[in-house]
């Protein structure tokens, strides 16, 4: 018979996190009254006076547990019978071992009859494995048939079922660790061992007298505990829970190990500008990098290489279980991965890139199951007590997905400083298409900050925070909202005469006003009304002088000082009835006008960038739409940042802008919030002059600073 695979190897004392003790024992139930003669016997007796058990027998009493199997003690024993295992397999055990993955693998506490219909009941075994007692008239225990001429045996102190074969042990997922050698994956289980810890538990132990002034205990309760598990929110001796476990071969966790710690490049003290002691915004060229970057602030003291090596394992170990049970990862144990699936690791959370929500990744949730989980799997999947474990030759984990995301900042949460400006926070309601392009499907409102000029001659400075920075090459990018979301075109769009509704009377508007707005049968016109208010519109027309009203079904674009009205009639009498009788207005505190010039200008912003070089020094990147436009090298990060080096986004529609590629030297991740690069927004319009005045805008209307890894817009680009 084949040998069991785990035999020789080492069992954990009652399982990790759990209390061992040499007395504890459950109470035991009553046993069922029966009127054979081995009811009259306990456990014990009936198994040794059993011929056809005499191999199990041995073995029990070479452990000897058969001592407690003759105590007043209630115990369900599936003994397999003679011949259905090899004896010689488990004759190499140490007793503790034998004990451990045979003995105690064969029976449970308490009293469980093959009687009826037993659906499918999870039986828990003395060495905490669990095993499915199932079945109605013939019964099965595990991968065992139970014999129907000997189940139910009566005893004293339980009841025997005699099975036809051995329960197959299996070590949990912690059990595995120490039983990987030879496994060639010793690289990454020695560094959760080594996270171990045995001590007694105090609470649990049963102090006996003092002795020279040392407590002594009557009954020692000893707890292991693994704070590297804990950290992974993995179970992995709870023989309940159900996970697959990734390991990387030595080669293969090499091999990452490289490519991370490249991600994670430190100094021994990183020096940051102090963004928030900032006096003024100063100039946009050399000098005025120079004089910011004197106002600084240096990080306590950083053990380089301990924070290098530690982090690079822990990014490695961070994303490697998955639980089998998760909504996303129920198809692994089920069937292989296919394109669409995604899997969501213990360790997955919930990252900035949420608060733009353009995309719903997460970290941890990974987009390429099947590379991850089959094409670098060495042998097969190793089926354990609570799950798989796959030994794989290569991580095929995204860095994007995992230890080095896409960041994004917004004013609204990373605000440094600011100078000659104001913000406030704009809502927007009842704006599907932009929430639906910035948010995603079913949003129909969104806040940003928009920031303005304090005065009429002065222009906007900003700087906003980017901690979490690491190490390797970004894309930066900067999306800015359309100017019918800021308060600049609200104002500036609308008839001086428009005409003001109140909710205590209806206004009649004569077709004078809405000649310009009729193209075919389409009507565009506006509501403007006080900032945070939603009023109610109410948009009626007759089809006579003096008729009855007929409401119209407007469809209603609401921005943050008005709303856009766009509306289409339905015929072209209704189009005609409008055109000769005008419209009614109701619903109240609002005005009504139609567009009178499309005033929407575009917004020039320099952005500047300030972070540490990998000597400890700080520098500065002038990002460059002009570079960007010749990628002439002369072009690239200029001396001084002005109208020629300026971004123009498009007034009439969300536009993300690509400043450029930067490549940060340090990492500041893990720093915490006080230490980040910083990044400059400034208007380079010349508040004086009265074409450029006319010509631009000074509002800010950035909804986020984005940062992408370089390789992930690659692979997008290849992966398209």
């Amino acid at each position: 018979m084949k040998r069991n695979k785990y035999i020789g190897y080492a069992m954990m004392a009652a399982g990790l996190f759990a209390a061992s003790s040499c007395t504890d024992f459950a109470d035991y139930n009553e046993v069922p009254v029966d009127e054979r003669a081995n009811a009259n016997q306990t456990l014990w007796e009936n198994i040794s006076q059993n011929p056809n058990l005499s191999d199990f027998m041995a073995l029990v009493e070479r452990t000897g547990f058969h001592q407690q199997l003759s105590q007043p003690k209630a115990y369900t024993i599936w003994a397999p019978r003679n011949g259905s295992f090899t004896v010689s397999d488990y004759s190499s055990l140490s007793d503790s071992l034998l004990l451990a993955q045979f003995v105690k693998n064969h029976i449970a506490e308490y009293t469980y009859r093959a009687s009826g219909n037993v659906d499918k009941t999870n039986i828990h075994m003395l060495n905490n494995k669990s095993y499915v007692f199932n079945g109605n008239g013939t019964y099965t225990f595990g991968k065992a048939e139970m014999d129907p001429a000997a189940m139910n045996i009566p005893g004293t102190n339980g009841i025997l079922h005699v099975i036809d074969r051995a329960n197959t042990f299996y070590p949990n997922l912690y059990e595995f660790l120490p039983l990987s050698k030879g496994m060639e994956v010793d690289s990454i289980v020695n560094y959760i061992l080594s996270y171990e810890k045995t001590e007694l538990d105090l609470s649990k132990s049963e102090k006996g007298p003092m002795v020279n002034g040392m407590q002594t205990y009557v009954d020692s309760v000893m707890r292991t505990s693994n704070s590297m598990v804990n950290w992974m929110n993995a179970r992995m001796s709870d023989e309940d829970s159900s996970y697959t476990f990734v390991i990387p071969t030595n080669a293969a966790y090499k091999k990452m190990y490289d490519k991370v710690k490249g991600y994670l490049n430190f100094v021994s003290a990183i020096p940051v500008q102090d963004v928030e002691k900032l006096t003024s915004a100063g100039k946009t060229d050399v000098s005025g990098d120079k004089a910011r970057n004197a106002i600084s602030k240096t990080t306590p003291a950083i053990n380089v290489n301990y924070w290098k090596d530690s982090l690079t394992r822990r990014n490695i170990l961070r994303h490697l279980m998955f639980s089998n049970t998760s909504s996303y990862n129920e198809f692994i144990i089920q069937r292989d991965a296919q394109a669409g699936d995604s899997i969501y690791s213990t360790k997955a959370d919930q990252y900035s890139i949420d608060r733009l929500n353009r995309v719903t990744n997460k970290l941890g949730l990974f987009s390429n199951p099947k590379e991850i989980l089959n094409d670098h799997l060495v042998g097969s999947p190793k089926e354990l007590s609570n799950g798989y474990v796959r030994i794989v030759d290569s991580l095929a984990i995204h860095p994007w997905e995992s230890y080095c995301p896409e960041l994004v900042f917004t004013p609204s949460e990373h605000l440094g400083n600011l100078f000659t400006a104001k913000k406030s926070t704009i809502r927007m309601i009842n704006s599907e298409s932009l929430a639906t392009e910035l948010l995603g499907p079913g949003n129909t409102e969104f806040r940003y900050t928009l920031i303005e000029a304090s005065e009429q001659r002065k222009k906007p400075d900003v700087f906003l925070k980017l901690p979490e920075v690491q190490s390797t090459k970004y894309n930066v990018y900067c999306v800015v909202l359309p100017a019918n979301c800021g308060r600049e075109y609200a104002q500036s769009t609308l008839l001086n005469d428009s005409i003001p509704v109140t909710n205590s009377q209806s206004y009649n508007a004569p077709d004078s006003l809405f000649k310009e707005t009729v193209m075919g049968n389409k009507f565009t016109f506006y509501f403007l009304h006080g900032e945070g208010e939603t009023p109610t519109y109410n948009v009626s027309y007759r089809t006579s002088q003096g008729g009855a009203l007929n409401e119209l079904n407007i469809n209603v674009k609401e921005l943050k000082f008005g709303a856009r009205v766009e509306y289409t009639a339905e015929s072209q009498d209704i189009a005609t009835a409008i055109s000769k009788f005008g419209l009614v207005f109701s619903g109240g505190d609002y005005k009504v006008g139609y567009i009178l010039k499309d005033n929407a200008r575009p917004t020039p912003m320099n952005f500047d960038l300030s972070y540490s070089t990998a000597k400890a020094a700080l520098t500065n990147y002038h990002f460059s739409a002009k570079f960007q436009k010749s990628r002439a090298k002369a072009d690239e990060n200029p001396g001084t940042l002005d109208l020629n080096t300026a971004f123009m986004n498009d007034p009439h529609k969300i536009d993300t802008l690509l400043l450029g590629q930067v490549e940060i030297p340090v990492n500041y991740k893990y720093l915490g919030d006080d230490y980040y690069p910083s990044m400059h927004i400034s208007s380079p319009v010349a508040v004086f002059n009265a074409t450029q005045m006319a010509q631009y805008s000074r509002e800010f209307r950035i909804y986020a600073i984005i940062m992408r890894p370089v390789e992930l817009d690659q692979y997008e680009a290849n992966n398209q």
